[in-house]
């Protein structure tokens, strides 16, 4: 079922991107072209494999083909849930980062996942890669600058990852 489910995710995404006023959304530099899911394009999750034991391997290979011949400048950042960690993700194509945020309400991955900076996945490699695996949740902050402050808190409020968003571009100290 693979197959009909990314011919249909493709088609949404063509029909989303061809979209007059979605394509027009970016006149001034106060307005932000995001896309929330609730499946992740692009993420790692661990599994467990019966060769070598545990593993890292990429998320939803049916959404990352669906992703093939949409312009990366369509969507300046992706917000999905479903994987239950915390992954921040940029590329070396320049696609859209990807943020999952599936930290709160119910159990987690039942592990961490290893070093996410510099992997491979469809195509590409990660420029930076930042996951937690703790309960918590996120926050969004508009800064007068036009940027955004995301942070990922633990569940006591304490700062675990902080990053600026700005127009399809993520810096974390």
């Amino acid at each position: 079922a693979t197959e009909p489910a990314r011919i249909e995710y493709n088609r949404q995404l063509q029909l989303l991107t061809r979209d007059q006023s979605f394509n027009q959304l970016p006149t001034k530099p106060t307005q932000n072209r995001w896309l929330f899911t609730h499946k992740p394009f692009w993420g790692f999750v661990a599994v467990d494999d019966p060769h070598s034991g545990r593993r890292m391997t990429t998320a939803n290979a049916t959404l990352q083909a669906a992703w093939k011949g949409i312009p990366n400048s369509a969507v300046e950042l992706i917000f999905s849930g479903h994987i239950h960690t915390f992954e921040l993700l940029t590329f070396a194509d320049l696609r859209p980062p990807q943020i999952v945020v599936g930290t709160g309400g119910t159990q987690l991955d039942s592990e961490s996942l290893p070093e996410i900076e510099g992997k491979e996945i469809f195509g590409t490699k990660t420029t930076l890669g930042r996951a937690r695996n703790e309960f918590g949740f996120f926050t969004l902050e508009r800064l007068k600058t036009g940027e955004w402050k995301a942070i990922q808190h633990d569940l006591n409020g304490a700062h675990q990852i902080n990053c600026t968003v700005n127009k399809g571009s993520i810096h974390c100290n």
